[in-house]
């Protein structure tokens, strides 16, 4: 197993969403002036990376992705632009 998110993901507000179609998303990340295409399912996921659902909560989003590849998913977005880095409006899990 890899490494385990320990914060709630938070969408970047530097990207720009566009919808190509039913099936496919355009994400342009103002920052380094690139764009990416996502698929609908990973597009809910970012979507709903809000800062206040956790990676348990995003994972009941879909049936298509289990809890560990919705967290390399996330990685993936940081290392994207696509969220914010975890010194960016990150809220640290608390531990109940």
């Amino acid at each position: 197993m890899g490494a385990h998110i320990t914060y709630y993901p938070c969408i970047s507000t530097d990207i720009d969403i566009n919808f190509i179609d039913e099936s496919r998303v355009s994400i342009y990340n103002r920052n380094d002036q690139k764009s990416y295409l996502i698929g609908h399912a990973e597009y809910v996921i970012l979507s709903n990376s809000n800062g206040i659902k956790s990676i348990e909560d995003l994972s009941r989003l879909t049936s298509k992705y289990t809890q560990e590849q919705i967290e390399k998913l996330i990685i993936n977005f940081k290392n994207m632009g696509f969220i914010n880095s975890d010194d960016e409006k990150q809220r640290k899990k608390k531990n109940f």
